[in-house]
């Protein structure tokens, strides 16, 4: 896999294209004042914290514009909300929490999921705008799972960093002391983990729908080597918060500009604009059905 660099760069969203511009240094971007074009008023400019990855959430193309799916919402709530101007920062991801936390930043985009640790923070939007279909990835014509009760017994890889996987295998074997899953800790690559997958070294992994879906179309070859097993909707809600989130600094500002958005994103799920915008970069619907 090709590990790509992090660049920060400001990437303005207005209108009907992602333009890319340089930040501007040391000066409060909520504070800058921008005129909406054709109406005479002035706008305040956003600058939302991004780790702009994984594809297909958010990403750069070969000329490093940032585009995939959270780019196009936050695009479609600007063309909603021409009172506030957005722009992307790209950081790497923790940054994006410390920058809410100086106040460089006013927004945090990044397929985040709610902790109660965060939550302690920042403040979330009242609509979410991804739902996040987790599956469990096994070998060509594996027949041993088909439903969570089915993991006792099976082998998998953590990676020890305290993600979704981790923390519900944990909360499994706390729950079947005597049937649990089986775990090894390791920090190998994807496609490592995949080729263990097809020997038969490990059982399964857990791994978002859309995130597989990349990678198969990247390596055709992996759809001869590994298929998808699904869950019910209420499995899937067991094994990670299904939903990503907008973030916000926890002040006067950040309450204002997180219900301007949560308006925005309600009208844009009530008239089918958020569904056709995922079914684009997602390939599915964002309503959880």
């Amino acid at each position: 896999m090709k590990k790509r660099k992090i660049l920060v760069s400001v990437i303005s969203i207005t209108g009907a294209a992602l333009m890319g511009c340089s930040g501007s240094g040391s000066s409060s971007p909520l504070s800058e004042a921008a005129k909406t074009e054709g109406t005479g008023e002035a706008s305040k400019t956003v600058l939302i914290g991004t780790g702009a990855s994984p594809k297909p959430y958010i990403y750069t193309d070969d000329n490093d514009n940032l585009i995939g799916y959270e780019p196009e919402v936050i695009k479609a709530i600007n063309e909603l909300l021409p009172q506030y101007k957005f722009k992307f920062e790209k950081t790497d991801f923790p940054s994006i929490f410390l920058g809410i936390d100086s106040g460089q930043y006013q927004m945090g985009v990044n397929n985040i999921t709610k902790k109660p640790e965060r939550e302690e923070k920042y403040l979330f939007a009242d609509e979410y705008d991804i739902y996040n279909y987790t599956v469990a990835i096994v070998r060509k014509g594996y027949q041993g799972i088909s439903t969570l009760e089915d993991l006792s017994g099976k082998k998998t890889y953590l990676s020890g960093t305290g993600g979704f996987s981790q923390i519900f295998v944990e909360t499994f074997n706390e729950k079947h002391p005597n049937a649990p899953i089986l775990t090894e800790y390791s920090s190998a690559e994807q496609i490592k983990i995949f080729q263990d997958l097809a020997e038969g070294v490990i059982d399964f992994t857990f791994m978002e729908q859309v995130m597989f879906d990349g990678y198969v179309e990247e390596y055709p070859e992996l759809a001869e080597q590994l298929e998808v097993v699904t869950f019910t909707q209420e499995e899937t809600n067991q094994i990670q918060d299904p939903y990503g989130w907008f973030i916000y600094p926890k002040t006067e500002a950040g309450e204002e500009l997180k219900e301007a958005v949560d308006d925005a994103l309600k009208q844009l799920k009530d008239e089918g604009t958020l569904d056709e915008i995922a079914r684009q970069w997602l390939g599915y619907d964002v309503s959880g059905k």
